[in-house]
């Protein structure tokens, strides 16, 4: 089983569907204008090695804002709790419902900072 790619192995693979799609498709404009129009580049080449440094650092920040937002919610909670404790069912029904209903936001809020370093990756490709 293979652990890595070979970009060699790639461009020469894309190298050959785009002749056999321009062989027996040859009036569907489905190949590319000239052979040998896929991009080449060194191994070593490119933008990864910054990519996985940014990468990083946005993974840093990100469970920075994620700790800060959860923080956050749980303080509030709590010192709703301590400072304004329910005295009937209603106000324990009300403060439950808007318990639940922060939960669901906070953890909204967090799934959209968690899922933005796949945005970011996706912009940047």
């Amino acid at each position: 089983m293979y652990r890595q790619l070979d970009p060699e192995l790639i461009v020469e693979t894309a190298e050959q569907l785009s002749r056999r799609v321009g062989e027996r498709f040859p009036d569907s404009g489905l190949s590319p204008g000239q052979p040998g129009a896929t991009r080449r580049r060194a191994p070593g080449e490119g933008t990864l090695a910054a990519g996985c440094a940014a990468v990083g650092a946005l993974r840093i920040a990100l469970g920075i804002a994620v700790s800060g937002i959860i923080a956050v919610a749980v303080t509030t909670a709590s010192w709703i709790a301590w400072h304004n404790a329910p005295n009937e069912w209603s106000e324990f029904a009300q403060g439950l419902d808007a318990a639940l209903n922060l939960f669901v936001l906070v953890g909204a809020a967090v799934f959209s900072v968690i899922t933005l370093e796949t945005r970011v990756k996706r912009r940047r490709h």
